[in-house]
């Protein structure tokens, strides 16, 4: 038989540039013009960076790699079945993503270019993200924070949380910085985070002293805390949690 044409050049849509962390994008392959014959084939997904990488960045399809179809004379890929856009997540580190394509005819012939043009975008290195701020164990005398974020560097420096007095009363310390970066580093090294990309969770207690009028309780003192963290890069939003 004859050898089928060459492949006609293509465009794979989607996000270019910087682009925010945990976020969806819809990504669509299109060839320039439309090829006789049904074409198979497989689009991948690879990172790379200096923080390692986040295993939550993927296809819809839950994996790195998703199967498309191109119908003979037509131009769209149909993804895994889905339709002409599959989505991917783009995770908690920093690092680039690269979307790198593979062609074939149904009969086997590897129609692929020998540098196929991919499409690259990356998830810029940035001060952490709080993403919730919970107090819970309270007695009349102390509580804990629980904090979540992320962190694209997959460090930190240092938390501080402040202390926001309820009405009527004055408090002798509003504010506490902790150092975080051994603890982070320890966690952020370790083999329990690969799978959390730059997620973190901070759980820290805080013990009240001092005197209140009878029938009051050193909790009540305080209204709310808010809290903020910091990494190589700047400091984070802040966060706020109201006290019962």
């Amino acid at each position: 038989g004859t050898a089928p044409p060459a492949l006609p050049s293509y465009t794979i849509a989607g996000p270019s540039g910087n682009v925010s962390p945990v976020t969806q994008a819809g990504v669509s392959l299109t060839l320039a013009k439309s090829y006789p014959v049904d074409l198979n084939g497989i689009l991948t997904l690879t990172t790379s960076g200096n923080f390692g990488t986040d295993q939550s960045v993927l296809f819809a399809t839950g994996l790195r790699t998703v199967d498309f179809v191109i119908p003979a004379n037509s131009t769209s890929a149909n993804f895994a079945g889905v339709g002409s856009q599959i989505l991917l997540q783009t995770g908690t580190v920093a690092e680039t993503i690269t979307l790198t394509p593979t062609f074939a005819t149904t009969a086997g012939v590897d129609l692929t270019p020998a540098s196929p043009p991919t499409l690259q975008f990356t998830i810029p290195s940035a001060a952490p993200v709080l993403t919730s701020l919970q107090a819970s164990n309270e007695t009349a005398s102390s509580f804990t924070l629980l904090i979540v974020g992320y962190s694209t560097t997959r460090n930190l420096n240092s938390l501080t949380v402040t202390f926001n007095a309820a009405s009527g009363y004055t408090l002798a310390v509003s504010q506490f910085t902790s150092d975080l970066s051994q603890v982070a580093a320890l966690w952020f090294q370790g083999a329990s985070s690969q799978s959390f990309g730059g997620l973190f969770e901070i759980s820290i207690p805080f013990n009240l002293t001092g005197t209140v009028p009878t029938g009051k309780t050193l909790l009540g003192t305080i209204a709310s805390v808010s809290a903020t963290v910091s990494n190589s890069i700047g400091t984070s939003n802040s966060i706020q949690a109201s006290l019962p």
